[in-house]
């Protein structure tokens, strides 16, 4: 004689199996998502690495290159993550420094000048201080302290005591239109 709950019980580990299956799929789209690759390009008149320290250093005219902006200064420094391997596939870079002369031009149009500029890497996330000024087009924005969020396309401007957020915006009206 035949089980009624025989069938039913294939279908549902048919279900669980399926199931299973999408959910796997799903971890590792989002596991390969994590490991994005990013590429640093950086060229300078000169570079010194310790190893006690833990910290490479550019120097001279230095320009680095990354997927969203570009970086020029006069020095940078390199700081690798705490528990870097030794091999390549889990290599990383926890932060960048930049100070001198920064300016940071980005895709999305935007030029920051300022001294100081510090890029964390696994943030996506770029903190610049020393009297930034943001600048697009003609329009401006400064403050004591501008944090640019690169994986949420947004900014940040602060200011300290006395001082405030000044932002210069020009706006374009058109004139020979009806009711001018």
């Amino acid at each position: 004689m035949k089980n009624p709950f025989t069938g039913y019980f294939f279908f549902v580990l048919f279900g669980l199996v399926c199931m299973g299956h999408l959910v796997g799929h799903a971890a590792q789209k989002v596991a390969k998502e994590e490991q994005k690759v990013s590429t640093i390009s950086i060229q300078s008149d000169f570079l010194e690495a310790d190893a006690d320290k833990r910290v490479i250093e550019f120097y001279g005219t230095v320009m680095a290159k990354m997927n969203d902006f570009e970086l020029q200064s006069e020095r940078l420094w390199v700081y690798p993550k705490a528990k870097a391997q030794k091999t390549e596939k889990d290599w990383g870079i926890e932060r960048i420094v930049a100070q001198g002369k920064v300016v940071i031009k980005r895709v999305t149009g935007e030029v920051i000048e300022a001294e100081r500029a510090i890029y964390f890497v696994d943030k996506d996330q770029i903190e610049i201080t020393g009297n930034p000024v943001l600048t697009r087009g003609p329009d401006s924005i400064r403050g004591e302290k501008i944090e640019v969020f690169l994986k949420e396309n947004r900014i940040k401007v602060s200011s300290k005591g006395s001082e405030k957020v000044t932002a210069i915006v020009r706006s374009v009206s058109r004139t020979g239109e009806k009711g001018d």
